[in-house]
């Protein structure tokens, strides 16, 4: 019981360390707002005041038009207090305010969004402000100073080649390029005009014209070619000075676009082209040059459509091969002007900044503050770098490719959803998510000493992969060793969510992939990150990782400790939302940390969940050492008395728990005590008893008061049973402890706990002395020998057991953990010992190992009065072995036996024995006459010499046991008395053909003469007659098999007259044999069962002539029936008067029954 309720304190110990290390959960510091919004951003910062939380609201109503508010939180405030943020002084509303936060050690700054409204779009741009450490706005702190103003629209003048170069049909084609180009926007906010220039220049229509009439066929309907020379730079300038003009109709503010469409190089003009494209710039005209024909395949001609087309050229120059080939550019030359407009289009970006959201992710450094632009560029991506003494820059993928922000792949990738900076050895880089990359997102790293990007890319579509991204610096030396990416998307097996952990050290490399409870598929594991500092003691700083949608959208936050590779895989805690309130939701949406709040010395988090915001704080963590001594160390050499049962009279001692608790995190709290539970538990894997405490039980239970830093101890008495067998194991004392959770006084509920790698349970030993003499080494002189018990040779099959008795010795010091390890053929197994000297305190056991049946040999330990083998003993015990008869066995039982201890001396070569044993094999075989299929009687007439009788003897071999043997059947069979042939047997046959091989030796020769006896049948045997001598092999005789062997042949008569005898017995024998030195029967009378006989008895009888007897008899008989009949006669039997009698006396019946009267019923 007491085993079983220390383990169960084990297991609950071990499950709330799990659950909760040392970030407290039951006193959190909560901060609240009606808005749902409030907690959506939090950021720890140093304020003039002290320490503080900035949350924010983005939806809260700031005023009728604007929303967004920041809170100032302190943690011994009981309110937040809003802080005052100035207005756009755009004109423009300000809302999302606080969507994002990101501070440095002296400033703050909250972002936001701005909606423009330019016509009939409303374009969604971003705005910052920049607070001091007083929560006061600072010069130059707004970003950006002044929102763009929207777009007047755009103008558009198509300038037409009409030299003489151009065909007629050509110049057609071209005008109706323009017109189709003209139809293609339908937005009121674009205007065209049109104008043709060759040595000399025409206005067709311009802006007022367009704009009155919008009718582009009427508008062209009366164009003539003018067919001179190409005066192109001339034209340029006049549209530059002329058309983009108030009189000509075009707008201030407007979007300006030149399209040129020419057929050749200029021609005939004097003016500088480049001058004129200098001019154009200045104005800030877009222009497009079209070539049409092969003169532009010369490099001077492509060289002139590059000048007079805006930078860069590649993407502002188009070139036709003629005229009818104009259709192919409408598309891309539309989506060119679309993206200049601001309108949508299917192939290129619609939107340069006005969708930008400057300020949707933030990051602040001393030097640097970068600014997410998820929107620029149609959600391409990028984000601001603001540097001091430096100019704004805007930073994203490939811009040197495409010549403007944003490379083809890019297309909403939205990169700078998440940013942060990275320092190494005084140099920054950039880290910006770009979570929608290819569907599986990206991470770029931007270097700022070197114009490289490093790409770390997504692996699972939809993942969001660098939705979030974190910088660790795991020991503080300001050079940043981590980066921690976000995948809150992911899809694992059982898991959703999913951090990846790299190592930065100029390159980046992926350590590995952080993940939170398994069951959580949808939970959002990775939606933020943040850094936490040191906050459990090891110098290495901590991270958390919030899952707002786990446990049905509750929210869970994990915390990972820091080691010095990266960050362990194994979260340390996971806190739930719902411990925090009821009915919370999305906790761990926002999170931040590793500043000291609460001013305890020690680092607090700060959490973010729909309408809250917490405060949680980290607990002191305490070390605690633990030591036990015994009083004496070792137990003395006692005399153990084993008569007496349960007693502990003989020896007592005590021992010493001693507990020191030390601080492990450094904190301002001022000195405590902290109380322990203990167990200790006295040999606790042991079933019998060796000591107990004073209450007798081999446990005890305490609670003890430690005072930090100063160590405390207490006694114990135990008491030794009077009757230790075993005294070479030391008795071990087992120490299990816990911490017991108390709030600290005047620390709002704050409560230490354990350090999560301390071990909470120690084991002290307490050893027996050992007899060893002065020099402490113990030198045993151990001696075994065995006997196989008066055996002489082992019989498989009959005998099914064996027993050894061994002697095993002790002539020199105590022997500890003495064994003796028996070898034998895998055909014995041990069946158990007996001791044969019984001593009170000698004990013998054994065991044998396991082996499998292909095993050759197997082997048996007995351990020797365990644990100490004294000096001077000796034990002689039995072990039985079982025999088995199936096993293949040899010619010996080779058996080997060697004594072992753990004292350090070498084996001697008394210590070792060995002895084998002859083996023999029990078998079960017989032969006997089978008389019902022999033939038993035989006859013979005295008056005839040629006279034969076939007679027939069967004999049956059997092997009724389970081994096969080989053996030898012999037969006798008397053939001849004298030179006289009695049996003619010329063969022995077998009725089941089997592996026996029979063949005749040498006859036998008898005596000659048939001894008569006075009770018995004279018999006719090998010891009278000649014998053949049939001898059969069996190679070999197999287990349960039964063979019949039969001797037949022609009995003549011409000995028997020889015998004189008138009835005698003729007898065949047969005996069967094996080795006697492999073999042995089973039953001790086996003479029986190994020699028989079949006897067939013979008779001769006399002959008589019975025809004078017949012919007699015959004669007589007729004699005497002719006297008969003659005395008859003479009596006159046979004369008539007789039959006349016979004849009245039938009469007389017959009148008789006529006189009698009728009876009834006649008529």
């Amino acid at each position: 019981m007491d085993r079983i309720l220390i383990t169960a304190c084990l297991i609950t110990v071990l499950l709330q360390r799990i659950r909760s290390f040392n970030i407290n959960v039951q006193s959190p510091v909560t901060f609240q707002n009606p808005d749902a919004s409030f907690g959506q951003s939090v950021l720890q910062f140093r304020s003039d005041s002290g320490p503080c939380v900035v949350i924010s609201a983005p939806l809260e109503k700031d005023s009728s038009t604007e929303a967004g508010k920041l809170y100032k939180c302190t943690y011994s405030g009981s309110n937040c207090v809003n802080l005052s943020i100035p207005g756009s002084g755009d004109g423009l509303p300000r809302s999302f305010f606080g969507l994002s936060l990101a501070a440095n050690m002296e400033n703050l700054i909250g972002c936001g969004t701005v909606p423009q409204q330019c016509s009939s779009f409303t374009y969604n741009r971003g705005i910052c402000y920049t607070l001091d450490n007083g929560f006061r706005s600072i010069p130059n702190g707004k970003i950006p100073e002044k929102q763009p103003d929207c777009s007047k629209g755009t103008d558009i003048v198509f300038l037409i080649d009409g030299s003489g170069s151009v065909g007629s049909g050509d110049f057609e084609r071209m005008k109706i390029f323009v017109k189709e180009m003209v139809k293609r926007f339908t937005s009121n906010d674009i205007m065209f005009a049109l104008a043709q220039y060759s040595s000399g220049f025409e206005v067709h229509f311009d802006f007022n014209k367009y704009a009155a009439s919008r009718n582009v066929e009427e508008l062209m309907r009366n164009i003539r070619q003018e067919r001179q020379l190409t005066h192109t730079p001339t034209a340029i300038r006049k549209v530059t000075r002329e058309v983009f003009t108030s009189g000509m109709g075009s707008r201030q503010n407007a979007n300006r676009i030149l399209v040129v469409i020419t057929d050749g190089e200029t021609y005939g003009d004097n003016l500088p082209l480049s001058e004129v494209a200098a001019e154009a710039d200045r104005s800030k005209i877009i222009r497009y040059a079209i070539g049409v024909g092969s003169a532009f395949s010369r490099d001077s001609a492509q060289q002139e459509l590059r000048t007079i087309a805006s930078k860069p050229s590649d993407q502002h120059v188009f070139r036709v091969e003629n005229f009818n080939a104009l259709d192919n550019i409408q598309n891309s030359l539309q989506d060119k002007i679309f993206a200049i407009e601001g309108l949508s289009s299917q192939s290129e970006s619609s939107f340069q900044f006005e969708m930008a959201q400057t300020g949707f992710s933030a990051a602040f450094s001393q030097d640097s503050l970068l600014l997410g632009a998820v929107g620029a560029y149609d959600w391409s991506g990028g984000f601001y770098e603001y540097r001091q003494g430096t100019e704004t820059a805007f930073v994203n993928i490939s811009s040197s490719d495409t010549g403007r922000s944003g490379a083809a792949d890019m297309r909403d990738s939205y990169l700078g959803y998440s940013v942060a900076i990275i320092q190494q050895s005084n140099r920054f880089s950039y880290v910006a998510g770009a979570p929608r990359y290819q569907h599986k997102g990206m991470v770029a790293i931007f270097s700022t000493a070197v114009s490289t990007t490093i790409r770390i890319y997504g692996e699972q579509i939809g993942s969001y992969f660098g939705a979030e991204v974190c910088s660790v610096d795991l020991n503080g030396d300001k050079n940043t060793d981590l980066l921690l990416i976000g995948a809150p998307m992911y899809q694992g097996p059982t898991t959703g969510g999913m951090v990846q952990v790299h190592l930065f050290l100029g390159s980046v490399r992926e350590l590995k992939k952080l993940q939170g409870l398994p069951g959580q598929m949808f939970g959002q594991f990775g939606s933020s990150i943040a850094e936490l500092g040191d906050i459990n003691g090891d110098k290495i700083h901590d991270v958390a990782i919030g899952a707002p949608l786990e446990d049905n959208q509750q929210g869970r936050v994990y915390i990972f400790h820091g080691e010095r590779s990266g960050i362990k895989s194994t979260y340390s805690q996971w806190i739930e939302g719902k411990r925090m309130s009821s009915g919370l939701m999305y906790f761990g949406r926002a999170l931040s940390g590793g500043m000291d709040l609460s001013q305890d010395g020690l680092p607090d988090i700060a959490v973010g969940a729909q309408g809250k915001a917490f405060i949680l704080r980290s607990q002191p963590i305490l070390g605690v050492t633990t030591r036990i001594t015994f009083i004496p160390p070792q137990i003395p050499l006692i005399d153990f008395d084993c008569s007496v049962l349960e007693s502990y009279n003989k020896f007592k001692l005590s021992a010493s728990v001693c507990f020191e608790a030390t601080k492990v995190t450094a904190d301002n709290l001022d000195p405590f005590s902290v109380k322990l539970n203990y167990s200790i538990l006295l040999d606790p894997l042991r079933q019998n008893r060796r000591a107990v405490f004073d209450t007798n039980k081999n446990s005890k239970t305490r609670t003890m008061k430690v005072e930090v830093q100063n160590p405390l101890c207490e006694n114990f008495d135990i008491k030794l049973l009077d009757c230790v067998k075993d005294t070479l194991a030391p008795i071990e004392l087992k120490l299990e402890y816990s911490l017991i959770s108390e709030a600290l006084p005047s620390t709002n509920g704050l409560s230490p706990v354990l350090r999560n790698d301390v071990p909470t349970h120690y084991t002290a030993e307490l050893p027996f002395m050992r007899n060893c003499g002065e020099d402490k080494v113990c030198k045993d002189e151990l001696k075994v020998s065995f006997n196989f018990s008066e055996l002489s040779f082992l019989t498989v099959g009959v005998n099914s057991i064996i027993n050894l008795t061994i002697s095993v010795q002790n002539d020199g010091e105590d022997s500890y953990e003495s064994l003796v390890n028996f070898f034998y053929p895998s055909g014995l197994s041990y069946r158990k010992v007996t001791l044969l000297s019984p001593e009170k305190r000698m004990f013998i056991n054994c065991d044998a190992t396991v082996g499998s049946e292909e095993d050759v040999m197997r082997n048996s330990t007995c351990r020797i009065n365990h644990p100490i083998f004294k000096a001077g003993s000796r034990a002689v015990f039995l072990a039985t072995f079982d025999v088995s008869a199936e096993a293949p066995w040899g010619q010996k039982l080779n058996m080997s036996a060697n004594v072992t201890s753990d004292n350090q001396d070498q084996q001697s070569p008394e210590s070792v024995y060995s002895a084998a044993l002859p083996i023999k094999f029990g078998v079960n075989v017989l032969i006997k006459g089978i008389e019902e299929e022999s033939v038993r009687y035989v006859n013979f007439s005295d008056k005839t010499q040629e006279q034969k009788k076939l007679v027939r003897h069967v004999y049956q071999v059997e092997n009724l046991g389970r081994r096969s043997l080989e053996a030898i059947a012999t037969f006798l069979i008397p053939v001849r008395l004298g030179t006289a042939p009695v049996w003619r047997v010329t063969e022995l046959t077998q009725e089941k053909p089997q592996n026996v091989q029979c063949k005749e030796t040498e006859e036998t020769t008898g005596s000659g003469r048939i001894t008569e006896t006075t009770n018995q049948q004279p018999t006719l045997d090998c010891t009278v007659a000649t014998c053949k001598k049939i001898q059969c092999y069996f190679q070999p005789l197999q287990n349960n098999t039964m063979l019949q062997f039969v001797v037949e042949g022609e009995l003549v008569y011409g000995w028997i007259p020889e015998t004189k005898q008138k009835k005698l017995s003729l007898l065949s024998s047969a005996t069967i044999s094996y080795s006697s030195s492999m073999y042995s029967h089973i039953f001790p009378q086996s003479e029986r069962f190994l020699k028989t006989s079949v006897v067939t008895s013979v008779e001769v009888y006399e002959e008589y002539n019975y025809l004078p007897i017949v012919i007699g008899s015959s004669v007589g008989g007729l004699v005497l029936l002719a006297v008969i009949t003659a005395v008859l006669y003479k009596v006159g039997f046979f004369k008539r008067q007789y039959k006349e009698k016979l004849t009245e006396e039938n009469q007389m019946s017959q009148e008789s029954n006529m006189a009698a009267p009728p009876t009834e019923g006649s008529t």
